[in-house]
């Protein structure tokens, strides 16, 4: 687990594979982090998290918890289509930290994502 400062602000790797085991140190490093100071959210780096599930979730919802008891709020980095919709199904929105990686037409759109259609446009 990463454990530092960017540019931006405080930073916290999440742990990958990650258990609740792994819980009490996770949320010690991120209220250290909190502590510092710092008046940006706590970036939450998620990028290894192949396999989101409900310890994920969890986790992510106790750091939001602290932050926002210490007065901050969190942000993630790097989250996975299936780690938001996981976060989305349980009811936790997260605020997400976007990079820019290139020009919009090179990035690839999320699977399983459609536009949704105006029913008064005609069909195609």
């Amino acid at each position: 687990m990463e454990l530092g400062t960017s540019g931006r602000g405080p930073r916290l790797t999440l742990p990958a594979p990650f258990g609740l085991a792994d819980m009490p140190a996770l949320l010690d490093r991120a209220e250290r982090l909190l502590q510092e100071g710092h008046d940006t959210p706590l970036e939450c780096d998620v990028a290894d998290m192949r396999e989101p599930d409900l310890a994920t979730v969890e986790a992510l919802a106790r750091i939001e918890l602290t932050a926002t008891r210490m007065g901050g709020g969190i942000c993630l980095r790097g989250a996975s289509v299936e780690l938001l919709e996981l976060l989305a199904f349980c009811g936790l929105p997260m605020e997400l930290l976007v990079e820019a990686e290139g020009q919009a037409e090179e990035r690839e759109e999320a699977g399983g994502v459609e536009e949704e259609g105006d029913p008064t446009d005609p069909v195609a």
